[in-house]
């Protein structure tokens, strides 16, 4: 039996057993925008993605050869990886948020929706281009040269963050929540507009990540607050994401529409739809990096951190105006070691999420680090699910969705909780400021005292 038809059924039984247990047996309400059953499909592609493309090749995406005990271990990791999932949401980390859940929804809302529209003025010269769709600027264009900016300047992140991240989130979480509930047509229409600029701008950009973005607001937005999305809708729109995610990934060396649909059409004729299988897609190749990470160790290129990986990466929370020797992330360091001099140049392959735990600990360091991130992820999940129709917490969960499960399947575990964090910065703002006068608002509502 070929290894990748062997995996995938291994792999089936393990996560159709844990799904039987869960929703058979304990009855629990089966939610298709639940994070943990999320990150264990998302495993699955990647891991076969790499598994079929070094089968067929012999190497991995960037010529690194692997032998057959190295493609052996990998699919271990992968596996124990979905592993450490089920097992670490089964044991869900309890966490407690109770004043920040139970806040007056209508009145934090309002001064969120004060804050995007002071943002979006303010600040408008700086990230308009997210939202621009006539003269939008290639992939291949800006990705490198910014990477490198950020490298030299130590500002470079946090300006982007104050200046273009955080207008551009507060501006698509607060619309996508306004598109389901305006009852006027037209302040309806004009709610879609930023959604639909975002989306287009990111797709002609080749920004995959933030084109999902711009998708996913309004469709947990519809789920949580309108009406529950059905299996076959949700495997519909995964499967039009997947052809539209690695389309861009074909065509995103220009931003021209015409010639987009002209790269489009030779790789069609050259390849025909294989073009679309998981061992020709550019994002989910990048488990790929693990097999090299692998074979590296083996052959003495690095060895394993013992866990000392882990403290240079929650340095990553320190910004580098303040820490200007703060350490690389794993995801540079990945890079510097086992494909040197292509960091300076801006280039990235992606960081799979298995990868840390496997230069913590090896194979033992995979189960440990996806239980614990999987059992943070389900007590996230389990603080949130029943407040899901409060709106404050309706604009949280796309961005944890996103950043926790998305981004963290390519970007790697503690780097997509840092990613979360600069999203949430304009809703600590609104908490901090706001959260006295709310939590007396609070308790008057209710009766109580605020200091008892």
């Amino acid at each position: 039996m070929p290894r990748p038809l062997l995996f995938s059924l291994i792999y089936a039984c393990i996560a159709g057993g844990a799904a039987f247990v869960k929703f058979g047996l304990r009855r629990q309400r089966i939610d298709i925008f639940s994070p943990v059953e999320g990150l264990c499909v998302l495993l699955y592609f990647y891991s076969i993605a790499g598994a079929l493309y070094v089968e067929k090749n012999g190497t991995t995406l960037y010529g690194d050869i692997i032998d057959a005990p190295t493609l052996g271990k990998y699919y271990q990791c992968c596996i124990i990886g979905l592993v450490g999932i089920i097992v670490g949401s089964a044991i869900p980390l309890r966490i407690r948020a109770t004043p920040l859940i139970n806040l007056p929804e209508k009145m934090v809302f309002r001064r969120l929706h004060i804050l995007t529209a002071i943002a979006a003025v303010v600040f408008f010269p700086f990230y308009y281009k997210c939202f621009d769709v006539l003269r939008p600027t290639a992939y291949i264009e800006t990705a490198l040269s910014s990477r490198v900016e950020r490298m030299e300047q130590a500002t470079a992140g946090i300006q982007e963050t104050m200046l273009i991240t955080i207008p551009t989130v507060l501006i698509l979480m607060t619309c996508s929540i306004k598109v389901w509930e305006e009852q006027r047509r037209l302040w309806r229409v004009l709610y879609w507009i930023p959604i639909v600029l975002f989306t287009l701008a990111s797709l002609l950009s080749g920004l995959r990540a933030l084109m999902v973005l711009g998708v996913l607001g309004p469709c947990i937005a519809y789920h949580y607050s309108l009406r529950r999305l059905r299996l076959w809708t949700v495997m519909l729109f995964g499967v039009s994401v997947y052809f539209f995610v690695n389309t861009v990934s074909l065509v995103r060396s220009t931003s021209n529409p015409a010639e987009m649909l002209s790269i489009l059409r030779n790789q069609i004729a050259d390849d025909g739809l294989g073009i679309y299988s998981p061992a020709a897609s550019g994002e989910l190749l990048t488990s790929c990096n693990l097999l090299t990470q692998i074979k590296g160790i083996d052959a003495g290129e690095s060895s394993y951190t013992l866990g000392y990986s882990v403290l240079t990466e929650l340095l990553m929370f320190v910004p580098r105006p303040l820490f200007s020797a703060r350490p690389l992330p794993l995801c540079e360091k990945f890079i510097d070691v086992f494909h040197p001099g292509v960091r300076e140049t801006g280039a990235g392959y992606g960081f799979f999420c298995i990868q840390e735990g496997h230069w913590a600990f090896g194979i033992f360091g995979v189960f440990l680090f996806m239980l614990a991130y999987s059992s943070i992820l389900q007590g996230i999940y389990d603080l949130m699910k029943d407040h899901l129709w409060r709106r404050h917490i309706l604009i949280i969960y796309p961005l944890m969705y996103h950043a926790l499960v998305i981004s963290a399947v390519r970007s790697g575990l503690v780097c997509s909780f840092k990613t979360l964090a600069l999203f949430l910065v304009p809703l600590c703002f609104v908490y901090v400021t706001f959260l006295p006068m709310l939590l007396h608002r609070r308790d008057r509502l209710f009766g109580r005292n605020v200091h008892q």
